[in-house]
């Protein structure tokens, strides 16, 4: 939960840092990371009035997609990039991230309105 409590403190931060900049302060954000799946839990803690949306994609596109961002992403910082290391280590988080969000419909039905 402490991390919830920390993301809203910089929510809260660039909300400020907008409004100093004589822009208008932000009234809704939308989180958009698929990460934030695995811990709704916590999330709703620090967020009770949050809306949550899941999209349903094929399976197939999204990890291709997401694999090709992590495999750009490691090219900056790294010569030698392993592909099928990517591959099944991205396959084994987002089956992670499935599992944990899955398990929270479940456990939560209240939720599913």
């Amino acid at each position: 939960q402490e991390v919830y409590t920390e993301h809203r403190r910089w929510l809260k931060f660039v909300s400020w840092w907008r409004r100093r900049k004589g822009e208008p302060a932000v009234q809704k954000w939308c989180l958009k990371l698929p990460w934030h799946a695995r811990s709704l839990e916590a999330l709703l803690k620090e967020y009770p009035d949050a809306r949550i949306v899941h999209t349903h994609r094929v399976f197939q596109d999204v990890i291709a997609s997401w694999c090709s961002l992590v495999e750009t992403q490691r090219t900056r910082f790294f010569d030698d990039v392993d592909r099928e290391a990517i591959g099944r280590e991205q396959l084994k988080s987002f089956s992670l991230t499935l599992k944990r969000a899955n398990s929270f419909r479940v456990k939560h039905p209240e939720v599913e309105q």
